[in-house]
């Protein structure tokens, strides 16, 4: 992978540069944002630039599977409020507001609570009410 100066920034496993589209994938490598710009197979370079600041991207590769809870808490704060920060520049409210419209409504929401059976099983209130509208609705 090949930088706008013809740096090499890093390599990336032949099945994932099968699904990048030129001028439209953005990814993570190296914690930073990548946009493709060319793909020649021949020579096997990915051609990138950074992505523009608050892109979105594509692919994210793999986070850590558990956050802490006081980071999550302030995940869902951040989301679920309408406050505009003074340290986050027009391009990271942009980004902040998108996650918002995706997901703020549900984590404006009361919280989801896991319960585990006497069994083991592990369901949440909003799996047990689903399960109950549909099992009244199959009974009509």
């Amino acid at each position: 992978m090949l930088d706008e100066a013809r740096r090499d920034v890093g390599s990336l496993e032949q099945n994932f540069v099968d699904g990048l589209v030129e001028q439209m994938t953005s990814f993570l490598l190296g914690g930073r944002a990548w946009i493709v710009q060319a793909i020649n197979h021949t020579d096997r370079v990915v051609s990138v630039k950074p992505a523009p600041r608050g892109k979105k991207p594509s692919w994210g590769g793999f986070l850590p599977q558990f956050l802490g809870f006081e980071l999550c808490q302030r995940i869902r704060r951040v989301l679920s409020e309408d406050t505009r920060y003074p340290y986050a520049d027009e391009h990271a409210m942009r980004a902040i507001q998108e996650w918002r419209d995706d997901l703020g409504q549900l984590l404006r929401g009361a919280a989801t609570e896991v319960q585990i059976s006497h069994e083991g099983a592990r369901w949440s209130r909003a799996a047990q009410r689903n399960n109950e509208v549909d099992a009244a609705s199959r009974a009509v």
